[in-house]
């Protein structure tokens, strides 16, 4: 069989069953697929980690479920989490190691619900995106003794949202926004179980003759995406190129583009945000540890920025790099002193994945005389008759506090 013949099959079988949001969505998916049969091999340090797949959709039968079956069907080793406890889970897990298992966990809102002990779900997930993790539990045969579980393995889960679940562990999911079908568009009603079984053994029996490629492969020239988008894709552009030819590894290519760039929304407006609020966190004076939404919002509308607060929100929040948004108290501030905004503390692991080196030491070297100048904001900024001072420019940059930055970045 022709090397790149392995992605079309899986490829072709995926697209009967579900419809994708975007070609690049199935391409993510085949590759998905087919390098769960990597993760196993140690040797191969360009899969130290792997991106969880997650179908999202606010919708009820838009597909998720369809694809999690196709999933569970081809990839390797698959079991079906939900059928199990966690602490089952758990218990499967270590039966099976050192063989790895693929995690299929659909309804992720109903194993999250409120007042459910779902802790050893959640560290599974927080903590099973890179090789070596483990996530410890007290064992209940013998006392004193903890046993140590395996949490890195390929993951692929389903639901209406990933909110239970760390911003950093989202930051490491592929996550694909499933629709409803519409009008016209039609896909098979029954998996084709044997159809499905001839490809998956197909799989199992190509994987090894690959094996010694993958360990040797260049990252360095599989992209130019930087730290955790790296992390994410590089395994699958690895196997592209490998399993796909120069065909194929353009397919990926275009794929992870489309992940880390085009799928936020207002991505344009947003990565400028990103870059104002980062410039503010290079503002140690005026915001040593925080920054209240309507601080923030001053420093936009001093910079010439005219958009509402819910465009910020959206854009910065979950809907957009998942920076989470806190209560922030100012003693000074007895008429309002808890408002939302965003704690530096929050902020970084954000600037770290989402803003280059080049882009960050731009921002650094904008250096100009800071004043603070009070401006008339529009109505949508205002608080009960609150004016909000803005500062116009930056003020010098105070390296202690890229401390814990640094640490991130290395």
């Amino acid at each position: 069989m022709e090397h790149n013949n392995i992605l079309e099959e899986v490829y072709r079988y995926i697209g009967k069953f579900v419809i994708y949001p975007s070609e690049q969505a199935r391409v993510a998916h085949t590759l998905w697929i087919v390098g769960s049969y990597f993760t196993e091999n140690v040797d191969i340090t360009v899969f130290d980690n792997y991106p969880i797949l997650a179908f999202l959709s606010p919708d009820e039968d838009s597909g998720k479920s369809r694809a999690l079956d196709v999933t569970e069907t081809l990839a390797y080793n698959a079991i079906n989490g939900g059928s199990y406890t966690a602490a089952s889970l758990c218990r499967e897990i270590d039966q099976r190691f050192p063989t790895m298992i693929t995690m299929i966990l659909d309804e992720l809102d109903e194993i999250f619900v409120s007042g459910k002990d779902n802790s050893d779900y959640i560290r599974l997930l927080n903590n099973g995106y890179q090789r070596g993790k483990y996530i410890v539990r007290a064992s209940l045969t013998k006392d004193g003794e903890n046993i140590k579980t395996m949490s890195y393995c390929p993951k692929a889960i389903a639901g209406l949202t990933t909110t239970k679940l760390k911003k950093t562990t989202r930051s490491r999911m592929i996550i694909i926004r499933m629709r409803p079908m519409k009008k016209g568009e039609r896909v098979e009603r029954h998996l084709d179980k044997m159809e499905g079984q001839r490809i998956l053994e197909l799989i199992g029996t190509w994987a090894p003759t690959v094996i010694e490629k993958l360990k040797t492969i260049e990252e360095d020239g599989l992209s130019n995406l930087s730290n955790r988008a790296a992390q994410i894709w590089h395994p699958l552009l690895a196997l592209s190129k490998i399993a796909g030819g120069e065909e194929w590894f353009k397919r990926a290519s275009e794929a992870a583009q489309y992940f880390t760039n085009k799928q936020k929304p207002e991505d344009n407006l947003g990565k400028k945000l990103l870059k104002e609020l980062y410039r503010c966190y290079l503002m140690p004076k005026e915001y040593p540890k925080n920054i209240r939404g309507t601080e923030f919002e001053g420093e936009l509308y001093g910079r010439g920025f005219n958009v509402e607060k819910s465009t910020v929100s959206y854009c910065l929040g979950a809907n957009g790099y998942g920076i989470p948004i806190s209560q922030i108290k100012r003693a000074s501030d007895t008429e309002h002193p808890n408002q939302n905004g965003y704690i530096w503390d929050d902020c970084i692991p954000f600037f770290a994945d989402h803003l280059t080196e080049e882009e960050r030491t731009e921002i650094n070297n904008m250096k100009v005389e800071t004043t603070y100048i009070p401006v008339p904001l529009p109505a949508s900024t205002f608080y009960q008759g609150e004016r909000v001072g803005v500062r116009r420019g930056r003020g010098e940059q105070d390296t202690s506090s890229f401390k814990e930055f640094r640490k991130i970045l290395s």
